[in-house]
Order: structure tokens, then sequence, then C-alpha cells
């Protein structure tokens, strides 16, 4: 990131592009903002915390900036049934816990 007037998230979202036909793998975003692929990952997080709509359709094209309800909602639909694996797969790791007598919230 040559400009550092600019936030790692502004940089971000200057070299996303718009729209599905034009997803970019993760490997270029980071070779473009100079970060590494964990970096580059949590810059993503980040940026989606900050309210920006970065989609992937776990296609194997990469990643976009949404511009209409469709991508929007595809997105939407993929993270929430990763998270719902995510917490069926957590209880069996809560009930362990609990079966061993540690306090779980």
């Amino acid at each position: 990131m040559s400009n550092e007037n600019i936030s790692a998230v502004e940089a971000l979202q200057a070299v996303l592009p718009r729209g599905a036909a034009n997803a970019k793998p993760r490997a270029q975003l980071a070779k473009e903002l100079g970060l590494s692929d964990r970096n580059t990952r949590a810059l993503i997080e980040e940026a989606r915390g900050e309210g920006l709509l970065i989609c992937n359709e776990q296609n194997g094209r990469g990643y976009y900036i949404a511009t209409d309800l469709d991508e929007i909602e595809r997105t939407w639909r993929q993270m929430r049934s990763r998270a719902i694996a995510t917490f069926r797969a957590a209880r069996h790791f809560r009930r362990a816990l609990k079966d061993a007598g540690r306090e779980v919230h």
C-alpha cells in the first residue's frame, strides 16, 4: 500500500472489483495490497465488520463488492449456512467440556 494517507480498508476497497463477474482471487488482492494471505483475510473480515459488502461465493473466482441484492443474498445464505454448521459442530466441544466439569458460557 503505497499511499499512507488511506486506511487499509480503503486500500482494500480500492482494489476490490464490483460485481460477481469481476471477482478477484485473494492471492491477487494480497499481491496488490502488499500483504500476506493471512493479513488479507483479516482485512476482508475487518472491512466486512465495518459494513463493506464483500462477497465470495466459494467457487474459486474470488472476492468482489456486491452490486445487487442477488449477490448480497447469495453471500448472506452462504455465511448463514457456514455459521449454523460451525455452531452444530461446536456443541460437541461444549458438551465435552461440560461433561468434564468445566464451566462453559
